[in-house]
Order: C-alpha cells, then structure tokens, then sequence
C-alpha cells in the first residue's frame, strides 16, 4: 500500500471511530505490516503536537530555555507513543490477544492523530481570550 493511501484510509478509520462508527474497523489494517505503517501516524500527527505547544507558549510567555522545552516535548512524544505500542503487544501477548494487537495498535495510532487535531482545536477560545466556560466547554 502506498503512504499516500496508508495515511488516508488511517485518517478516515479515525474519523469514523471519533464519531462512534463501528464500520471505521474494516478501513483499519490487521496484519502486522499494517500496523507498521500504521506508524506513520506520528509524522502525520506531530504538527498538532507542534501547535500545541506553540498554544502554550502564546498563552504563558515563551520560557528561557524554548529549544530544550520542545525537545523534552519532542523526545516524550516519540517515548510515549513507542512505550505504549511495545507495552501493549507483551500485554496483549499475556492476555492471549496477541493476534488482535495488529490491528489496535493501527487503529490507536490513527486515533491519535484526530485526538491531537481536536486538542488543537478545543485549545483555541483560550487562545482568542474566550471567557473560561466557553473555553472549558470547547476542551470538553
């Protein structure tokens, strides 16, 4: 499959999933090397991250040291995202679902890329100085 069709059928499993589709299943890869370009998620999703913490520094003040802030961002992502796919197969392992995690870990990466575009967007009444309900009802 080429990135191309990877990322867009990815994205709109997402999509369908974010709106409580059950159908978004059968868009999402099962095998292991869809799971493995499932993980071109996390170049697709880092802008957002990116944005998010640009968000931030709008809202708070640049701090001192900008370059090792997103870095420490940048580094956390890649861990945390990795973590929780190597934890998640031994799990999965252990629990005897070994042969499903294929495709939750690609369903899961896709998801984070539309969980992360909705933080961007939830993140913006504060950023145009909306009064705290509206902001906290958009973050919602």
């Amino acid at each position: 499959m080429k990135l191309a069709a990877t990322v867009s059928t990815g994205l709109h499993a997402a999509m369908l999933f974010a709106r409580g589709r059950s159908e978004a299943l059968h868009y999402v890869e099962a095998d292991l090397a869809g799971a493995k370009r499932s993980f071109w998620a996390m170049p697709v999703g880092l802008p957002a991250i990116v944005c998010l913490r640009l968000m931030t520094w709008v809202q708070d003040g640049l701090p001192p040291h900008a370059g090792h802030a997103i870095s420490l961002d940048l580094m956390g992502y890649i861990v945390g995202w990795l973590g929780f796919a190597l934890l998640s197969f031994h799990l999965a392992a252990m629990l005897g679902a070994g042969a499903r995690w294929p495709q939750f870990i690609a369903a899961w990466n896709w998801c984070n890329v539309v969980e992360n575009l909705l933080l961007v967007v939830g993140g913006i009444p504060a950023l145009l100085g909306a009064p705290p309900l509206l902001d906290e009802a958009a973050q919602i």
